[in-house]
């Protein structure tokens, strides 16, 4: 007979937004600003039997975020301290990112061994915008120097607020749990992670578990130890499209 390959797509939809954020407090009402986010994802799967004791998992998935904070700033903000916050509005933050992943895990069991071993390649593009502060900030000592039109320092950010980058991905592991008795298994086992944006390359992770169920083997001891590497957010790798806020007293 034929290869058994069931297939499975899945396509997600995320809207999220919200109004008047960051209202409250000493911040007047004009200072809202509103916050959005949008995601779009698309996940194809095939589980292929290639033999009785062969088996792999094939997965492809895109994914397209978008999340949006504030908007340009029209003209400064203005605080007195101790009194209110008013004015425009400064904060614009834009992140719209674009992923796909590509995975591929097989499985083979011969004799006391099951043998799992897969890959994952992770591409990320990411489009980035901060233009928080591009249009100034008015600070007043107290509401009698605001009355009085005597700010005593003015801050605000300048230069290009958008960047593009990648930041590329890929991950491999292979372990082998082992079934020395009825009651006892070993799991040994290995995994590599690599990223476009960092210089380590020397990140292999080796592992090793132990699963014992004694007795009437309706408990199972399990404990492990292994070495892990973080993946760093993006946000450390985000080149700097602004320079830093500028201040003047006035």
């Amino acid at each position: 007979g034929g290869k058994a390959h069931p297939l499975l797509g899945v396509y997600n939809f995320l809207e999220e937004s919200e109004r008047n954020h960051g209202v409250g407090g000493l911040k007047l009402a004009e200072q809202g600003y509103a916050r959005s986010e949008f995601r779009n994802r698309f996940q194809l799967s095939d589980s292929m039997i290639l033999s009785p004791r062969l088996l792999n998992e094939l997965r492809f998935a895109i994914e397209r975020e978008e999340r949006q904070a504030g908007r340009s700033a029209t003209a400064p903000a203005i605080i007195a301290q101790g009194a209110f916050t008013g004015g425009a509005p400064q904060t614009f933050r834009r992140n719209a990112e674009t992923l796909l992943r590509i995975q591929d895990i097989a499985n083979y069991t011969f004799n006391r061994h099951s043998l799992e071993f897969g890959a994952e390649a992770r591409p990320v593009w990411l489009d980035v915008t901060e233009a928080s502060n591009f249009g100034g900030v008015f600070e007043f000592a107290s509401l009698d120097r605001f009355a009085a039109g005597r700010p005593f320092v003015f801050r605000v950010n300048k230069g290009e607020p958008r960047t593009s980058f990648a930041q590329h991905e890929a991950f491999g592991f292979i372990q082998d749990k082992i079934g020395l008795r009825p009651n006892l298994s070993l799991t040994p086992g290995l995994r590599y992670g690599w990223q476009s944006n960092i210089e380590d390359r020397n990140n292999f992770a080796p592992r090793l578990a132990l699963a014992y169920a004694p007795g009437g083997q309706k408990t199972v001891i399990r404990g492990g130890a292994g070495f892990y590497y973080d993946q760093p957010v993006t946000n450390i790798v985000t080149p700097s499209g602004s320079n830093p806020p500028f201040s003047q007293a006035v």
